[in-house]
């Protein structure tokens, strides 16, 4: 039992420090505990927040945490205690979320143009080696392009290339075009230049 000091109190006041002491006594040893949901609740919620850069810890971790955070603060309502715990683990949740989506996108969208800048190397690619093997065919034929891609092989071109196509001037089969396109964009080459267009056409 905790012992008032004697000189804590004037001499006579008995009743004050046995009131004090007795409710002294009562709390004494006493320790705040905590909801293990709202404790499991802020653990998610602060690994959810963590793992943002992973589209699926940072998503399920992070809705986790706002189901167990919610979860958390209506126990706190019904047993009228704080409710700290609850709502700080819901906020983490949904920054988490939030973040994740964000960060997902932006993944995504520059992996996307990435690999698209990527295909359009590789059909600008195919355009220039197909028109160079058409200047050495033109160069051994009198300036004359080829009729057809298939004229190329083997001596020219080891393999035609799926993504190109080829028109030749039906009235100056001198005059050639070769065409790539991907996603729209389209790269010509014809009679020793190449460049962007909008439209590969033909002649």
């Amino acid at each position: 039992m905790y012992q008032i000091p004697p000189d804590e109190f004037p001499e006579g006041d008995t009743k004050y420090r046995t009131d004090l002491t007795e409710a002294k006594s009562s709390t004494s040893g006493r320790t705040k505990d905590h909801d293990p949901v709202g404790v499991v609740a802020l653990v998610l919620g602060i690994i959810a927040v963590l793992s943002v850069w992973n589209l699926y810890l940072g998503l399920v971790i992070g809705l986790a945490a706002v189901v167990t955070g919610i979860i958390a603060t209506k126990r706190a309502q019904a047993k009228n205690k704080g409710v700290g715990i609850g709502i700080a683990s819901v906020v983490m949740g949904i920054v988490a979320v939030i973040l994740t989506l964000i960060l997902t996108f932006i993944f995504f969208k520059l992996f996307d143009q990435a690999h698209g800048n990527a295909v359009i190397a590789a059909n600008k690619a195919d355009a220039n080696s197909v028109m160079l093997a058409v200047e050495n065919f033109q160069n051994q034929n009198n300036g004359e392009a080829p009729a057809k891609l298939a004229d190329l092989e083997p001596d020219y071109l080891s393999a035609i290339p799926g993504t190109v196509q080829y028109y030749r001037d039906p009235f100056d089969k001198t005059k050639y075009r070769v065409c790539t396109s991907t996603n729209g964009d389209f790269f010509k080459c014809e009679n020793g230049g190449c460049a962007e267009v909008e439209d590969c056409g033909s002649f």
